[in-house]
């Protein structure tokens, strides 16, 4: 008996229930408490908020785990690459656009490795030590319990990258255990998913969560090896890029056969997802210093499009 696809793909495409979503309310509520309880970052101007997935409303059963980002405010990442685009290191340069942008000289008086650290003492004071609290290179992991969802907390600062006018974007930025300095968008790519939730008769969100689980069966069931480097993430994005008009036919299959279609024709060649930004509008997709090729995207979206039969 052939499968229903469209059956299954409206499954999928549904948020995870009031059960899963009250567990993971209250894994984010409890981190909230042990940042709120420990002693130094109550000192400190720090703030608790959500990201990701889960704050994105894209997150599937088997990607529930939470996303958490604990800020700094105190210290300040300053990016003026949109000022200055040849990255002039000369001080005396420097020292003027701190000037014409009000930015104080000289280390911060509570800097990052400090407040991480702050960070991960408060985590183990309330959920344990390891394996409870365990530091990776860019997160701390939080272990599930029956209480609560298995959750990643990253320390953060405040990151501003400077316009011409004086203005800035407000992102995040933390240096990972490796030393790799990694600047995110939380809040824009946010944003811009819920936008394109609204425009797309939401359609948007449900395509993200299908296609997600899609990538979990074929993962699952060794169809294809194109699924293993296609992350959560990057199935987002992907999906954010498709043209407005390819959603909200009637039937969920006609919109992901639409979206296939499009990630396939446009990553055939490199040349024409070029300019394709991640959800924040902020970050090349395929530039730069990234984890996945247009040649992977397109293999993957060629054995899904094969793995649920559609046709031509």
């Amino acid at each position: 008996m052939a499968r229903d696809w469209e059956a299954q793909l409206r499954e999928w495409g549904h948020a995870p229930g009031p059960a899963e979503q009250t567990k993971m309310e209250n894994t984010e509520s409890q981190i909230r408490a042990a940042i709120t309880a420990h002693p130094r970052l109550k000192l400190h101007n720090v703030r608790v908020a959500s990201q990701g997935s889960y704050y994105n409303l894209t997150h599937i059963p088997r990607e529930s785990d939470v996303d958490i980002r604990v800020v700094s405010h105190d210290a300040v990442y300053n990016d003026w690459s949109w000022v200055d685009p040849q990255g002039n290191t000369d001080e005396a340069v420097r020292a003027t656009l701190r000037t014409r942008f009000g930015i104080p000289s000289g280390p911060a008086a509570y800097g990052f490795f400090t407040f991480r650290d702050d960070v991960g003492e408060a985590l183990v004071a309330r959920f344990g030590p390891p394996p409870n609290v365990t530091p990776g290179d860019k997160a701390f992991n939080i272990k599930e319990t029956r209480y609560h969802v298995d959750a990643d907390v990253v320390a953060v600062l405040e990151h501003r990258t400077y316009r011409k006018d004086g203005t800035y974007e407000e992102g995040v930025e933390f240096v990972s255990r490796k030393g790799e300095r990694i600047v995110n968008w939380p809040v824009q790519q946010h944003d811009n998913g819920v936008t394109k939730n609204q425009a797309t008769g939401e359609r948007f969100k449900a395509m993200v969560r299908a296609l997600k689980n899609l990538r979990v069966e074929m993962d699952d069931q060794k169809i294809a090896a194109a699924a293993k480097p296609i992350s959560s993430f990057l199935i987002e994005c992907l999906v954010w890029n498709v043209p407005d008009g390819k959603f909200g036919h009637a039937t969920y299959y006609d919109d992901m056969k639409e979206v296939l279609r499009f990630l396939y024709l446009n990553t055939k060649d490199a040349t024409t997802c070029a300019e394709w930004r991640e959800e924040s509008n902020l970050k090349w997709l395929f530039k730069g210093k990234v984890a996945w090729t247009p040649a992977q995207v397109n293999a993957f979206v060629l054995a899904a499009w094969g793995h649920v039969e559609f046709k031509d």
